[in-house]
């Protein structure tokens, strides 16, 4: 059930990766070429036309998984997500076949932008409520290893095709292999997740006569005003998670090229060390949660993440490759406790009958507005002021966010 669980939400972050790190390949391939600035931003925005269909897929496919199971939605969104890359795969260019290339290519990011809003709240909510209480941070936590790990294997995948061969075969064909092998790797995650049952917790309520929610309306519960003040706490929580991830993981990379001394090659190795890194002090930040309390290492984190924002940010400015390198494998840190504990703290915060629901639109919304709009925010601080660190205060911002969030925690989680 980890495994199922797992490969599928690496999966979702592999593709998106490989999107963004092959943006200006695909500007030159699906896009006229009179005008390449025009279509990097093209291509760019096709990448973030994704961003938009994460929340309304989240609250849809939210209410069918705890309506009809979440098996059958997590089967949907591994399908969805692998039809959409290979999609993308086998896309003639632009040369080929005119305008239909650049709308196909929109179509099938729309699909990855459904795939990815209804799959981490579906993931979470399954795997919450078939593991052990005692190793549920544990378990859990594959989620957020497996997030980080998409990326970091799409760099290397990318990263290698890049130094193995010539820009004309990664313009003619080369491309096409990162989707293929993303592809694959839906295909693996269906057959696990065909192979394992339904949650214990939802075939409980199937038996029991309550297939879904207990009334026709997932949100019309007679608790519901209790249910959207633990909806604003995960809102506070997923918007400080997803402020430091595209900080750190998207906006720190194109920084030190721009602002400080790093060539593209060594922000992007500097990344994918932090990536290693995290992708290591996730379980065990998962252990980790499962004695402290993952209420108490959400305060750590923010309360941490805030209190080292401006001098990471100085010594991005200033310092060598190997600095940089040590900012990325220090912010690290708080991005494990965020990837561990994120899936059992959201799912103890709502009853099994509504859960996937909230946990899943809570999350995309917050992801969607907020993290979508933090790279740009960020050098958009920079450039106003003038200031090349000034970009921390939207990270401190958060910070105070999510550690008031954190601190409104309820202190007992509710029942699988």
């Amino acid at each position: 059930m980890v495994a199922a669980s797992a490969i599928g939400n690496g999966l979702e972050w592999y593709d998106y990766a490989a999107y963004g790190l092959l943006a200006t390949t695909l500007a030159h391939v699906f896009f006229p070429e009179e005008l390449p600035s025009a279509a990097l931003l093209s291509t760019l925005a096709v990448f973030g036309v994704a961003f938009v269909a994460r929340p309304i897929a989240a609250f849809v496919f939210g209410r069918l998984a705890d309506r009809i199971g979440r098996r059958p939605v997590l089967l949907t969104t591994v399908l969805l997500m692998s039809l959409a890359t290979l999609t993308i795969a086998a896309l003639p260019s632009y040369v080929t076949i005119g305008l239909a290339a650049p709308v196909l290519l929109l179509v099938a990011r729309l699909l990855q932008g459904v795939a990815v809003g209804a799959e981490w709240g579906a993931a979470a909510a399954f795997l919450t409520e078939c593991v052990p209480a005692g190793s549920r941070g544990r378990l859990t936590s594959s989620l957020g290893a497996t997030a980080a790990l998409g990326p970091l294997a799409a760099s290397v995948v990318i990263g290698a095709l890049a130094a193995l061969s010539s820009g004309a075969f990664m313009l003619e064909w080369g491309w096409r292999i990162p989707f293929l092998v993303g592809a694959v790797i839906g295909l693996v995650g269906l057959g696990l997740r065909l192979s394992v049952p339904e949650s214990p917790v939802f075939e409980a309520r199937r038996n029991a006569g309550r297939p879904g929610s207990a009334t026709p309306d997932a949100l019309a519960e007679p608790i519901g005003r209790a249910l959207l003040g633990r909806s604003l706490i995960l809102a506070g929580l997923a918007a400080y998670w997803a402020v430091i991830y595209y900080v750190v993981l998207t906006y720190v990379p194109t920084f030190v090229q721009a602002h400080g001394r790093l060539t593209e090659s060594q922000a992007l190795f500097a990344t994918a060390a932090g990536l290693v890194v995290l992708v290591l002090a996730i379980p065990l930040a998962g252990r980790l949660s499962d004695r402290l309390t993952r209420r108490r290492l959400a305060i750590v984190s923010a309360g941490v993440a805030g209190l080292v924002s401006f001098p990471l940010a100085a010594v991005l400015g200033t310092t060598s490759f190997w600095g940089v390198v040590a900012v990325q494998i220090v912010w690290s840190f708080s991005l494990a406790i965020n990837g561990a504990i994120a899936p059992a703290l959201a799912s103890g915060m709502f009853p099994s009958r509504v859960r996937t629901t909230w946990i899943a639109t809570t999350y995309a919304a917050s992801v969607a507005v907020f993290g979508g709009s933090t790279p740009y925010v960020s050098e958009w601080l920079v450039q106003v002021t003038g200031d090349p660190v000034a970009f921390a205060w939207w990270l401190v911002l958060f910070s105070a966010v999510g550690l008031g969030a954190a601190v409104a925690v309820p202190a007992r989680e509710l029942e699988a």
